[in-house]
């Protein structure tokens, strides 16, 4: 026996059984299985389900399943982990509109997931290690929901893996880089998942040998200490302030025709406000929904009156929710801050106007070509103009009760899954945040605590108290670490209140903006490019070699 084959021998390679967690890539039929099941799982992590450990499972099944044989199926793997995530969590979009627009945006949202799995299918084909392979799967990730949330039409933020960690030790990741990096730690702790269970029992030829994985295991471990001991401070740094969210409710809406009147509405507000006064409770603030008045005080004496009043009767600021139409059939979605006057009255004193409209709700970029697709289009008969200016209002100390001078963040509705816009009013001076919102066009489903879960993520990633007020709920406040100070139930009317804390510092998150999604995903993106320039490298050099 020659000395070589005796040494090929003694180095016979190590071989593992063929199945999910195995390194040998999956057939494409059991990859679309193991992403599609994947994406499904994963809306259990949001509400109302809310099991936030469902995330990172989720995400590490996705990560298995981008392992196959040819680059050209990992983008319809990729889109199945997508179709399987965005149908359920956006099925609400179906209540009155019908199957064809839920079932056309959650196609759209998916075709950003599919280039996760076209990248992974490369990357795995070019390197072998473990922690590279997971870092350039979480940047692609967190790529491809950085990219939905900004385009096409503003993007569609919704469904973020970041809204689903509200109670997860994780969250206090967001204050370090925001939803996107507390979306990519979801991610690399998947990843190690993946190599944990791979790494227990190993196949070494006919036998089965247990091992005992250290690195994922502390990886994962790692992660989430790290989550446990960043510090979220909640004390105050300008004073606290009292104040309240008023959820006035409304009928039930059988139609996006048929709801409830703008005078019943606003009648609402005023009833639940005023029993709320009547109490004794003394506010610093009170916050309306959003469209808590369809109808503009500018617009309608009687509207004036009632406002005045009960802004008079709080002997505090009021921020209320209306509509500005204009001749041309457009309309303004604002947040108006009324303020008690010296002569006993109440006057306006700033508003913010909307500056992310939802497109295919709030209005229709190219209404005639998607009317070929839906005549629900029509439905929307006044289109939505955007704001330009951030959502900072200044209260003076004189125009509330405890004298403290404040600023308040407006975001509204889903302008809470913005990261951008809810950040900017931070950056302008926002001391304390609310969420004017309108859940009533959604029914009983989970629309509007996935909505609730967002200001809890956001009030982390800011460091700000964020009170969300819903006509119908669910309204919530929430404190500076995330954790809900009060909240309501669904199609009740009532009101919230509390003592929060104005708090004045940025937290990193705010002062990186952007710059934290822009390099998360160009670790992505470097990682894929560099697989694709290794690929062909190897390639050439295996052409020469046949030569």
């Amino acid at each position: 026996m020659s000395e070589t084959t005796s040494k090929r021998r003694r180095r016979r390679p190590r071989t593992y059984a063929t199945s999910p967690w195995s390194w040998r890539p999956l057939p494409w039929w059991l990859a679309l299985l193991v992403c599609a099941g994947s994406g499904y799982a994963l809306h259990f992590a949001f509400p109302g389900y809310n099991f936030w450990w469902v995330a990172p499972l989720a995400l590490g099944g996705f990560y298995v399943g981008t392992r196959v044989r040819r680059a050209r199926f990992g983008y319809l793997v990729g889109l199945a982990f997508g179709l399987g995530h965005m149908l359920p969590v956006i099925s609400w979009t179906n209540i009155f509109v019908g199957n064809v627009p839920w079932i056309a945006l959650a196609t759209l949202e998916a075709l950003f997931a599919g280039f996760v799995g076209l990248g992974m299918a490369v990357v795995h084909k070019a390197f072998r290690a473990p922690w590279l392979r997971a870092l350039i799967f979480a940047g692609l990730f967190i790529g491809a929901e950085y990219g939905r949330s900004v385009a096409p039409f503003g993007g569609f933020p919704w469904g973020r893996v970041a809204f689903s960690q509200s109670d997860s030790p994780l969250k206090a990741l967001a204050s370090i880089g925001g939803p996107p990096l507390l979306g990519f730690a979801v991610c690399l702790l998947g990843v190690a998942l993946v190599y944990l269970v791979r790494g227990v029992v190993r196949r070494r030829g006919e036998q089965w040998v247990p091992a005992f994985p250290v690195w994922p295991l502390a990886a994962g471990a790692l992660l989430l200490i790290v989550g446990f001991v960043i510090p979220l401070p909640t004390a105050p740094e300008q004073g606290s302030i009292k104040v309240a969210a008023i959820q006035g409710s409304q009928r039930m809406m059988t139609s996006l025709e048929e709801g409830a009147t703008p005078a019943e509405v606003l009648a609402n507000h005023v009833r639940v406000t005023e029993e709320l006064l009547a109490t004794g409770f003394a506010p610093d603030l009170v916050i309306w929904p959003e469209s808590s008045t369809d109808v503009n005080p500018d617009a309608d004496p009687e509207v004036m009156r009632q406002v005045q009043q009960v802004v008079a009767d709080a002997g505090a600021p009021v921020l209320i929710g209306t509509q500005q139409y204009t001749p041309e059939k457009f309309r303004y979605n604002l947040a108006q801050l009324w303020v008690p006057n010296a002569t006993g009255g109440a006057e306006e004193t700033a508003s913010y106007a909307k500056m992310r409209p939802a497109p295919f709700a709030e209005y229709i970029p190219y209404p005639e070509f998607f009317r070929l697709f839906s005549s629900a289009v029509d439905l929307v008969t006044y289109q939505m103009l955007p704001g330009d200016t951030v959502g900072a209002l200044p209260v003076a100390a004189s125009q509330n009760r405890s004298g403290q001078a404040f600023t308040v963040g407006v975001g509204i509705c889903f302008e809470v899954a913005f990261d951008d816009v809810m950040r900017n009013t931070v950056r302008d001076g926002a001391t304390i945040v609310a969420v004017p919102t309108n859940n009533a066009t959604f029914g009983y489903t989970d629309e509007s605590v996935q909505q609730l879960a967002m200001s809890q993520i956001q009030a982390v990633t800011l460091g700000r108290t964020v009170v969300q007020a819903s006509t119908v709920g669910v309204s919530g406040i929430v404190l500076p670490d995330g954790t809900l100070l009060d909240r309501s139930g669904h199609w009740t009317a009532e009101s919230l209140t509390g003592i929060v804390p104005l708090r004045t510092s940025q937290t990193l998150a705010t002062q990186i903006g952007e710059g934290s999604p822009i390099s998360l995903t160009a670790i992505g993106l470097a990682g894929f490019i560099g697989a694709a320039i290794r690929l062909s490298i190897r390639r050439q050099n295996q052409r020469q070699a046949g030569q």
